[in-house]
């Protein structure tokens, strides 16, 4: 199980860094992120998996300032929508941290 869990953050690591050299797009980052902090399907939309939700993190701490600071450059251009999708994956992490009601 730990072997598999060390891919899984591998994977994620990887993924950052295509993102990072620009060979994955903001929009196909922002259509991933809330997938990996909601639940399998529509039964189990408020249940947390903790596995994604380490993916989540990983990815992050990898692609986390190069995704805020491009969120921003498009919302100053005036596509907000990439923004406003950050920021509602922020919000799902602040609930799950119990930092915020839903």
């Amino acid at each position: 199980a730990n072997l598999i869990k060390k891919h899984y953050l591998g994977h994620m690591r990887f993924i950052g860094e295509l993102y990072k050299g620009d060979l994955i797009s903001i929009k196909i980052m922002l259509f991933c992120l809330p997938a990996l902090l909601k639940g399998e399907d529509e039964a189990h939309l408020n249940e947390v998996d903790e596995e994604k939700v380490e993916c989540f993190a990983k990815l992050m701490t990898v692609i986390g300032s190069s995704l805020e600071m491009q969120s921003e450059a498009m919302k100053n251009i005036g596509k907000a929508d990439a923004a406003e999708s950050l920021a509602d994956c922020w919000k799902i992490v602040e609930i799950m941290a119990g930092r915020r009601k839903e």
